[in-house]
Formats: structure tokens, sequence, C-alpha cells
């Protein structure tokens, strides 16, 4: 698992995480480390045979020399393997691990390659055993957000969402004004009142035909519903675009929603909630949906909120008062001066048309854990609800009948970490080569981009060909959650079952098989990132 939370997306009903971008990683060198083993002193050739022995053996010598010198790290694919899985595994536990937890581990892990296993372990990734009580604080995954950090990175964060806004209105925002214009001209003529943006593509006159056969509808009923459908497909686009695009800014700013805890997807509240969402909503509201409580905190969210979106955040403002004095010219109260210039007073309690305006947030939610309060992102965010308890200790994992329930294991990657959280009651599952499969995807995206772009993108067109007519079938339920979840499972059943994957869809298990060859390059310095001697000269005239 990547990330407990869920967000909508422009490409696909089902979710498609995009990948993260190089930016997201800390850079490291690809450097082989040589775990040799001590070996007892050679016996000192002699005479003639001896000295031919001992000439070849110093040829050799010098060529493996040679080759670390010149060409990195080619050679030392047979040095590395002396190095076992166990002894691989047991280097990338916490240290807290206990010897039988180790010993489960390890056995779990078995089928992987020990070179995929030395390439991953020479990059850093760790693995803790979580267990029911812990605190979850204290494992190093929680990055809590600075306030300092938006001050410092202003200018960039407003030159991308600048640059966001420019290519979010040729894209859609012009399109949706021209549909909007034509809905609201067919509303005026037959009488109902538009629907808001957030109810677009249901029938024109509410909710009608839910309960039973859709009534008839005239001409410019059709036409109004064909264009609130239109409204619709766009809007779930943009903000699927608009949620992509700031993920992989790496700039910790989102599009305005609701924090959506996981016992309410798919339920009334969490319904209720992403359809609030949608209206206009005050930046004091904003604050605190996102878990602001004390005045210090309203005002710290409402300043970011200012930084992030400048003078778009003032013209939004602008266009709610606006509304506002027309509304009350045709009711016949016009609004006086004095009332204009008291909600100026107080702009962070103006409603604002975010989605019109495209207004960002800081990627901020104020949370408590373990009796601390932390400033984390809706991925931490979405971490803390998914392991943890009310009091910040890791819950049980189980639902009221013993069987697991929730996450299981989690590998984080954001903001340069490199560690994985197992359940200690899942050592003995697929658990933790799930965990590992994703370590890998990312770790060879961080070290290629240009070949795991490539790559990816032919995942991604297996993952849109299952359950598709003629297409593959699921290797699992849980790899339809996303391409990354899909890779995860994939990963995880080549090593496992791997003629059960091979079956269901061959595609997958190709594309896990090239994963696995370009690891073992990356790894021993072959293929691509290889130098030659004859490279090497014609660098140097």
């Amino acid at each position: 698992m990547l990330s407990p939370i869920q967000r909508p997306v422009s490409a696909s009903p089902l979710q498609r995480m995009p990948p993260p971008g190089s930016s997201a990683w800390l850079e490291s060198p690809d450097e082989v480390v040589l775990h040799g083993r001590p070996q007892a002193a050679p016996e000192v050739p002699t005479g003639p045979r001896g000295w031919r022995k001992a000439a070849m053996i110093g040829a050799g010598v010098l060529s493996l020399a040679g080759g670390l010198m010149i060409g990195g790290p080619q050679v030392p694919a047979l040095m590395l393997a002396q190095q076992s899985s166990a002894e691989l595994v047991a280097g990338m536990a916490h240290p807290a691990t206990s010897a039988q937890e180790l010993k489960t581990l390890q056995k779990s892990l078995s089928p992987v390659d020990p070179q995929v296993l030395s390439l991953l372990s020479r990059h850093g990734l760790k693995v803790q055993v979580m267990h029911e009580g812990q605190d979850l604080a204290q494992t190093g995954v929680l990055r809590e957000q600075s306030p300092q950090d938006y001050e410092r990175r202003k200018d960039e964060i407003t030159g991308f969402v600048a640059r966001l806004n420019q290519e979010s209105h040729q894209r859609f925002d012009a399109p949706m004004q021209t549909i909007e214009i034509e809905r609201d001209r067919l509303a005026a003529r037959i009488g109902v009142p538009p629907m808001p943006l957030a109810m677009a593509g249901h029938y024109p006159g509410g909710f009608g035909g839910f309960g039973g056969a859709p009534p008839q509808l005239t001409p410019d009923q059709q036409a109004m519903q064909d264009l609130n459908v239109q409204l619709g497909k766009l809007s779930s686009e943009k903000n699927g675009f608009l949620y992509e695009q700031t993920a992989l800014s790496d700039l910790n700013v989102k599009p305005f929603n609701y924090p959506i805890r996981l016992e309410q997807m798919g339920n009334m509240m969490g319904l209720v909630q992403m359809m609030h969402a949608q209206f206009p909503t005050t930046v004091h509201q904003m604050a605190v949906i996102n878990g602001a409580t004390t005045p210090e905190q309203m005002e710290e969210f409402s300043r970011l909120v200012e930084l992030i979106n400048g003078e778009r955040l003032v013209q939004a403002r602008e266009h709610t008062l606006t509304q506002y004095q027309q509304g009350a010219r045709a009711a016949g109260k016009p609004m006086s001066a004095a009332s204009l210039e008291a909600a100026r007073k107080h702009p962070e309690r103006i409603p604002i048309d975010h989605r019109r305006f495209n207004i960002l947030v800081p990627d901020l939610i104020y949370t408590e854990v373990g009796g601390k309060v932390m400033r984390l992102d809706e991925h931490d965010w979405g971490t803390v609800q998914s392991w943890a308890n009310p009091d910040g200790k890791i819950n049980s994992g189980k639902d009221a009948d013993g069987e697991p329930d929730g996450t299981m294991g989690q590998y984080f990657w954001k903001g340069g970490l490199n560690q994985t959280l197992i359940r200690d009651f899942r050592l003995t599952a697929t658990t933790p080569v799930h965990e590992f499969g994703h370590a890998l995807d990312f770790l060879v995206e961080k070290l290629d981009p240009a070949w795991h772009k490539t790559w990816y993108a032919e995942v991604g067109k297996a993952f849109d060909q299952v359950g598709r007519e003629g297409g593959t079938r699921a290797i699992t339920d849980y790899s339809r959650s996303n391409v990354r979840e899909y890779i995860g499972d994939g990963f995880l059943l080549y090593h496992t079952e791997p003629e059960v994957l091979k079956s269901k869809d061959p595609a997958l298990y190709q594309r896990i098989e090239e994963l696995l060859d370009r690891a073992r390059e990356l790894g021993t310095g072959t293929g691509r990132q290889a130098t030659t001697l004859g490279q090497f000269l014609r660098t140097r005239g």
C-alpha cells in the first residue's frame, strides 16, 4: 500500500496514481558496496606453471581494478552474490525487530533475487515491524509541514500557480464557461433554476427519476441535461488534472476538498462532504475543515492561502461581493457601502467559488497525534487515520472478529523517505513482498527516470485492459485500486505464484520481468549506465 487517501482522477474511473517525479526523491549516488567475506590466504604458486598461474591471476586482478576505475561497478555481481538474502534483509530491518520476527521476514522475502535486495539495501530501504500500542509518531514516517517552507518557496509557488491557472483556463475553464452560459439560457427559458456545478449531470428539475422511470423530457430539458453531463465530465477531468499537477509539483499545495476519513469512504457522510466541497466556501471554513481550531492556526492557514493564490483570491472575493450586490439590487434591497466595507474587513469570511477560480490551499492538516498537534499533509494525515487510534498509538488492525481489517503494510517515499511499515501478524503473509515491489518500482524510477517513464506507460496500458471485453482478468481485487498497486500485486504474484500471474495477465508478467532485469542492470553496473574502455578513451581524446 502506498497511500490511504483516494483522489479524483481525470483519465479513468479507477485511480491512476501518477509517478511522483524525481524531485520527490533525495539524490544519492548509484555506487556498489562490495559485500565480501574474509577468505583464507591463497597458496603461493611456485615453479614455471606456478608463475604462469600467478601471471593470469595478476592480469585478472588488474582487469577487475581497471573495470572498477574506468567503467564503474561492472563486474561485482559475483561478489554481491556472496551476501545471502537473509543477510540483506537483516541489514534493512529496524534494530528493534525481534529474532523471530526477522526470521519470519527473511523467509517471506526469500523468493526475491538477492541482487534486487542488494540494490534496495544499498539505497537505504528500511523495514519496521509494527505492534499494537506503538507510538506512530516515533516511526519517523510522519513529516511535519512547516509554514516557513511556503514563505521560502513563495516565488516558486506563485509561478507554478500562474502556469497551472493558464493551462486550466485553456483546457477546462473556457469551455465550461461557454457551456454554463448556454445552460443558464436554457434554464431561464424553461423556468427552472440552473443546477450548481456539483450537481451537473442530474435531471435539471432535481432528483426526479431516481425513484423510478425518468420523466419524459422536453427537447429543452433534454438539452439542458446534456449540458449538465458535459459540465460534470469536464469538472471531473479538471479536478483530476489539478490534483495530478499539484501532486507532481512537490510544492505541498492542493485543490480544496474535505479530508474524508477511511470509514466515510462510500457512505452517505463521505458523499455529502464531497458534494458540499464543490460549493463556495470561505477561507475560514477551509481552515476549520483542515483541522484548525485556535485563532493562531486559523490566521496561519489563511495567510498561506493568500500567499499561494495572490491576486486570484482577491478576484474571487470581489466576484462574490459583486454577485451579492446584484442579488440585493434585484430584491430591491441594495447593499450599503458600510456593509461592503464591513465584509472587506474580514475577507476570510467571504465565500469564494474556489472551483471557478482554481483556488489552491496548503496541503496542511492540523491533527493530534499522541497528545501533540502536528501539521501533516493529506498523505500523512491518512496514514494516521489508517494506522493509529485517537491517542496516536498503533491500532489492532483487526475487526471485532479478530480478522485483518485495514492497512497491513505501507511503503513511504514522500519527502525522500524510503521506509516500509508492516504489521507483526502479516510477516508470514504476502505483505512484505508486495511492499518491496513498491520500493523497487520507485527506486528504479529514481535511478533511471527515462526508462521508467516508458515502462510505466506500458504498465498503464496493461492496467487499462484488465476487465475489458477481450482483455485480461484481474490478478487480485486490490490490484484494481491504481497502477502502483497493480505493480505491487504483480511483483508479489511473480515471486509467489508466477504461473497464476502469467496465465491471468501475461502483459503484467512481462512488465515485472523487465523491471527486475533493469534493477539487476542498475545493481551490477551493466546495461546503459556502464562505461566501456573505448568510451572512456574516446571521452579523453
